[in-house]
């Protein structure tokens, strides 16, 4: 097995040299040195690969059929995927959020000020990649840990990336991520107008996993587009490039509608 960084995204990668090509499997760059592993996070457990190779073509092409801004052009591409596992952190708490915000009333304001205490149980997924964004691991999770198995490098049956944050840091991501929902559902809860909450954690399990992700790209006017799917739901996030025609069409419809409607108004 051999371990390589690459010097353009940083992921540092464990592959088969003879099963697997030069090119880094995150952003396709051939800029790869040998590196070498120093302390890294064990992953005691890998959620098993569930979506075959061969049906990832078709979940890149479906995903670019649900787009109406892709350019047409991008559904009958072949991308380039490559499986891989990647390492995260599954950090579930007791979230004790305090809060406060504004509802609407009939007062001279038209608001009034309500508060309270709010008590749930919370899970999110923490990537410890260096190449697999915050953004990305939140778009195609979550991931069911009931065939989870033994995680034992030596039989990982694709590459697999080395973990670089460490459990404090994953919990300090974790407790800004349970914020940001505590205060999603609140706002909707109570219809509030505004809210502010603070966050306490108690009951904190972290563990680390190898997940099964599909990193694929494809090329579109020599600029390069990344999307990743759950190896386990087929479930793809990332972002397409946009069709200009399709652009210049609705904005061309917009002001003829604005340019009526000003007319019709005068």
């Amino acid at each position: 097995m051999d371990v390589t960084e690459c010097e353009n995204c940083g992921g540092i990668v464990v592959y088969d040299a003879d099963t697997h090509g030069v090119r880094c499997v995150f952003c396709g760059d051939v800029s790869l040195k040998a590196a070498t592993l120093e302390e890294t996070i064990a992953p005691s457990h890998a959620v098993p690969f569930e979506v075959p190779a061969d049906d990832a073509q078709g979940l890149f092409r479906a995903w670019a059929k649900r787009s109406f801004w892709a350019p047409r052009v991008l559904r009958d591409q072949t991308a380039s995927i490559e499986r891989l596992w990647v390492p995260a952190w599954r950090v579930r708490a007791e979230v004790h959020a305090t809060w406060t915000g504004l509802v609407d009333a009939r007062t001279k304001s038209g608001r009034k000020p309500k508060s309270g205490v709010a008590v749930k149980e919370r899970e999110v997924w923490v990537p410890a990649s260096a190449s697999l964004s915050h953004e990305e691991l939140r778009a195609i999770a979550p991931f069911r840990e009931d065939g989870a198995v033994a995680w034992d490098p030596a039989k990982a049956d694709a590459p697999f990336e080395v973990g670089g944050a460490s459990a404090t840091t994953a919990v300090g991501h974790a407790r800004r991520r349970f914020r940001e929902s505590v205060r999603r559902d609140l706002i909707r809860e109570h219809r509030l107008r505004d809210c502010r909450a603070s966050v306490l954690l108690d009951d904190v399990r972290s563990l680390p996993m190898m997940l099964p992700i599909y990193v694929g790209c494809v090329r579109f006017e020599d600029q390069p587009w990344r999307f990743v799917i759950n190896g386990q739901t087929g479930r793809v996030a990332g972002r397409t490039p946009l069709d200009r025609t399709k652009v210049a069409i609705a904005v061309a419809l917009v002001l003829a509608a604005a340019l009526a409607w000003l007319w019709w108004t005068r």
